[in-house]
């Protein structure tokens, strides 16, 4: 595998009126550090991170290259040590990798894999290099204007049958009307009871949009799952899984702490999320949706980029 350099997808807030290419690529150590903890901390962070912890696992193929796009400071980066696995990871920000190397020595170690300083739009390795391609924290949305054309060569790299797994933000998070109308012991009985009766509730009365958190444009393109969906299938891949992060409880901080003192009910929660989530009715809203694409065996292969590795 080759290297080079250039824009990747954080989820951070909007800066100034530079590119968002320039402001990723010259992060500060504090800004990485801080990334890495949006994923700790407090309950909606722990529930953000072990959806998509099982999403990544379920939808996973344990063999060849791994390749994590837009890797950040490497919070989800080599979840899987199985044996034959190699993972490769990149980003534009050298402080983030600076922050992956450092921190994942404590997550899994780091020794493995290959920390590479890259543009997601010229991703340098060969066509068919992976059995999984893990693009998240909406990588293609914060590359702008250069969404698509990244997207299409992600999915160049992926080998057939392999997995191209993909995060995207297309509204502003849902909220569960039946759950946010129960008194907390109320519905710490109803987790404890049947989590069918819960989740048949829950899609009976719906789900509701949450405000948008910023007045301001944001500094990502927001894409549909219908609209990944239009880009990718024409290119040899078929959908497998469409989740929407915590679409029940949406970002009710308070709540999700006092449901995360009692262990068999918080585990109760993360499942009916999880079940909430495959639901099409919170997809077009949802704060992030998570998707997993398979590549179909005989497919065309998109146009070669224009950087190869080995």
């Amino acid at each position: 595998m080759t290297r080079s350099s250039s824009p990747s997808g954080v989820h951070l807030p909007r800066s100034g009126n530079r590119p968002t290419s320039e402001r990723f690529r010259t992060l500060d150590r504090y800004r990485a550090e801080r990334e890495w903890r949006r994923y700790e901390g407090n309950a909606l962070r722990d529930l953000f991170r072990e959806l998509r912890r099982r999403f990544l696992v379920r939808n996973f193929v344990a063999r060849g290259w791994v390749i994590d796009a837009g890797c950040g400071p490497g919070r989800f980066t080599a979840f899987d040590r199985s044996e034959g696995v190699r993972w490769a990871a990149f980003d534009v920000s050298s402080e983030m990798l600076r922050t992956a190397r450092r921190f994942g020595r404590g997550h899994g170690g780091s020794g493995e894999v290959d920390w590479i300083r890259a543009d997601a739009r010229f991703p340098p390795f060969r066509t068919d290099a992976a059995s999984t391609v893990i693009a998240l924290g909406n990588l293609i949305g914060f590359l702008e204007g250069s969404g698509r054309s990244a997207l299409v060569e992600l999915a160049r790299l992926v080998e057939p049958h392999g997995r191209l797994l993909l995060e995207i933000a297309p509204g502003p998070g849902t909220y569960s009307v039946y759950l946010h109308r129960l008194p907390d012991g109320v519905l710490a009985r109803r987790l404890r009871g049947s989590a069918d009766y819960v989740v048949e509730r829950a899609v009976r009365e719906g789900f509701v949009p949450a405000p948008f958190r910023r007045s301001r444009p944001s500094s990502f393109v927001r894409y549909s799952l219908d609209e990944l969906r239009a880009i990718v299938e024409p290119l040899g891949f078929e959908l497998l899984e469409a989740l929407s992060v915590a679409p029940a409880l949406g970002r009710s901080a308070e709540r999700l702490e006092r449901l995360r003192n009692d262990d068999a009910v918080w585990n109760r929660l993360v499942s009916v999320e999880e079940v909430l989530g495959r639901e099409p009715g919170t997809w077009p809203n949802a704060a992030a949706v998570l998707a997993a694409f398979e590549r179909h065996p005989n497919a065309d292969r998109p146009v070669e980029g224009t950087i190869k590795g080995g």
